[in-house]
């Protein structure tokens, strides 16, 4: 007997997005670009750098200059795009609240017969609330 193929019911119609969704997901976005990626990045060099010092200090006579000074420069390359980016985050995380809290009044009009979405996609931009 062939085993039935099991489908999402999302393949036939999309769910409707939440309240300030592109901005929740501008925010993961810039999150990771301006926060997490650095950081890794700091991180990796770091890593180098003590490994090449490991080995400096048991007379292998490696030169952890050049390791040191890649990971000095990815720290300040980290700081540098965490402290600017601090900024544009609280205002995502502000706007991204803002339409919760817009969306969350908006829906007692449900209880007369309206119709409400949240955050409509219109080509590059949205409609973040329709009646």
């Amino acid at each position: 007997m062939m085993a039935k193929k099991l489908r999402s019911p999302l393949d036939r119609t999309r769910p409707l997005r939440a309240a300030g969704q592109s901005l929740t997901d501008e925010l993961n976005d810039a999150a990771y670009d301006h926060i997490i990626a650095p950081m890794l990045l700091a991180l990796f060099a770091i890593v180098l750098a003590g490994l090449e010092w490991l080995r400096y200090f048991n007379d292998m006579k490696p030169n952890p200059v050049i390791y040191s000074i890649a990971a000095v420069m990815a720290i300040l390359y980290a700081v540098y795009k965490v402290w600017h980016s601090r900024k544009r985050l609280a205002q995502i995380k502000l706007g991204r609240d803002g339409e919760r809290v817009v969306a969350q009044y908006l829906e007692w009009f449900r209880t007369s017969s309206f119709f409400v979405f949240h955050d409509v996609p219109s080509g590059d931009a949205n409609v973040d609330h329709v009646l």
